[in-house]
């Protein structure tokens, strides 16, 4: 349980980012991230993962294993194309910096600080 955890935590930081040149320090747009996307293709979410970011700037994610549910959540924060997550587990939090490599209105790609990267679908808006 705790190594899904940890998987969770370190996608979604997820997860939620991808790298581009290092020249490239377009904005993304907020209110596109806004809303509930589900993982695509994932190294460390399980399949189906959903993750809602919302307006004032929380994040949910809820994920499922050997039939139980798991929900946690944090905040997170836009500084150009950088997508700052800050998560809590119990007493724990986890902070990560991940780079928008794509953020559309029906697609969204992220890279981790380790290189890995996630792809989301919208689920809704």
């Amino acid at each position: 349980m705790k190594v899904l955890w940890m998987a969770v935590v370190g996608c979604a930081a997820l997860a939620l980012v991808s790298t581009t040149d290092a020249g490239d320090k377009k904005s993304i747009d907020k209110t596109k991230l806004v809303g509930v996307w589900q993982s695509t293709k994932s190294e460390d979410l399980p399949p189906d993962a959903l993750i809602e970011f919302t307006k004032d700037g929380k994040v949910l994610i809820t994920a499922a294993k050997d039939n139980k549910e798991f929900k946690f959540g944090g905040t997170y924060t836009i500084e150009g194309n950088k997508l700052k997550t800050s998560l809590k587990f119990g007493e724990k939090t986890h902070d990560e910096t991940m780079t928008v490599q794509t953020l559309t209105d029906t697609m969204l790609v992220t890279v981790d600080e380790k290189g890995k990267k996630d792809e989301f679908k919208r689920k809704s808006k």
